[in-house]
Formats: structure tokens, C-alpha cells, sequence
């Protein structure tokens, strides 16, 4: 082979090596890149799970916005549900579950919770004026800002409940369990404490009505 010919085999073996490198770098782009979009149709799913979660219970779909009006959900299993706005006023909770679910801006008005679990239930701005809570257990419930006049909380548990800034005039809390209860500047005008344990580890700092 002359050395024109070694010359012309030399450039097609650079051309073929070129090529190969370069259909290998599209091949990994080309893979990473459906990578990427897997992963986002995950978190996607993901998202959608987390905050458009719907179930359906008695016979009612329990989703975020739900007309619940006066429903009938004694002993309902609702752990983890999203009710964000959901309108559950006059609705009867007795005995239901309702640990982790997020009740964000909901209407309780007149609920009745008696028995029930709230354990970690996210209440924040939930109006739940005139609610019945007897012996509901709220341990770590976030009532931030939440309206809770009237509402009856005997025999409740509290426990590392935040409760700050809510509207709790004319609450009953008689022998409820206060214990590290977080009250900063929440209105307890005409509150009822009558004995309500643990008082000396909950927090009253900036309180309206109420002289610990």
C-alpha cells in the first residue's frame, strides 16, 4: 500500500472513532435525559398523591374542598386525609380517625369529635366554633390561628399542641391535658381551665383574657 493509501486508511479509521464517540456521547445524553424525565414524572406522581389525595368513606368521597355538610362519619377512618377547605360543619366525627390529615382553612362549625383522634392533624386557620371535642386526643395538633369559640375540649389531650394565636374565647378545657400546650397569644376570654392539668408547662406568653 502506498503512502497515499495508508494516509486515506488512517482518516477513515479517525472519521469511524469520531463518529462512535460521538454516538456514545448522544447515547448517554439521550439516556440521562429520560432519566431525568422519569424522575420528574415520579415526583410528579408523588405530588399528586400527596395533595389531591381522594377516598371515599361511608360513602362520601373525602377529598380537598369537599361538601361534607352535616355528614355522618362516626368511627370514620380518615388518617393522613387532605381536607383542605373541605366544609365539614355540623358533620359528626365520633370516634373517627383522623391522625396526619390536613384540615388547612376547613369549616367545623358545630363538628362533633368526640372520642376522636387528631394526633398530628394539621387544623391551622380551621374554624371550629361551637366543636365538640370531648376526650379527643390532639397531641401535637397544629391549631395555629384556628377559630375554637365556644368549642368544648373536656377531657381532651393537648399535648404539644400548638394553639397560638387562635380564638378560643368561651372554650371549655375543663380536665383537659395541657401539657407543653403552646397558647402564645391566643384569645382566652371567658375560657373555662377549671381543672385542667399540666398548666405550669404550657406556654401563655402574650395571652388575651387569661391570667396563668
Amino acid at each position: 500500500m502506498g503512502d497515499r493509501g495508508r494516509l486515506r486508511l488512517a482518516r477513515l479509521r479517525r472519521t469511524s472513532y469520531m463518529w462512535h464517540n460521538s454516538s456514545a456521547d448522544l447515547l448517554w445524553a439521550h439516556n440521562d435525559l429520560v432519566l431525568k424525565n422519569d424522575n420528574s414524572e415520579q415526583s410528579a406522581g408523588n405530588f399528586t398523591t400527596r395533595y389531591r389525595q381522594t377516598m371515599e368513606t361511608n360513602g362520601y368521597k373525602i377529598e380537598a374542598g369537599a361538601a361534607l355538610r352535616s355528614a355522618q362519619l362516626t368511627d370514620a377512618e380518615l388518617a393522613g386525609a387532605i381536607l383542605i377547605g373541605a366544609d365539614l360543619a355540623g358533620a359528626n366525627l365520633t370516634g373517627a380517625n383522623l391522625s396526619g390529615a390536613d384540615l388547612t382553612g376547613a369549616n367545623l362549625r358545630d363538628a362533633i369529635l368526640t372520642n376522636g383522634n387528631l394526633v398530628n392533624a394539621d387544623l391551622t386557620g380551621t374554624n371550629l366554633s361551637d366543636a365538640i371535642f370531648t376526650n379527643a386526643d390532639l397531641t401535637r395538633a397544629d391549631l395555629t390561628g384556628a377559630n375554637l369559640r365556644d368549642a368544648v375540649l373536656t377531657d381532651a389531650n393537648l399535648t404539644d399542641t400548638r394553639l397560638c394565636g387562635a380564638n378560643l374565647s368561651g372554650v371549655i378545657l375543663n380536665d383537659a391535658n395541657l401539657t407543653r400546650a403552646d397558647f402564645k397569644f391566643a384569645n382566652l376570654t371567658n375560657a373555662t381551665l377549671k381543672s385542667a392539668g399540666f398548666l405550669h408547662s404550657a406556654s401563655f406568653d402574650g395571652v388575651i383574657g387569661y391570667m396563668p
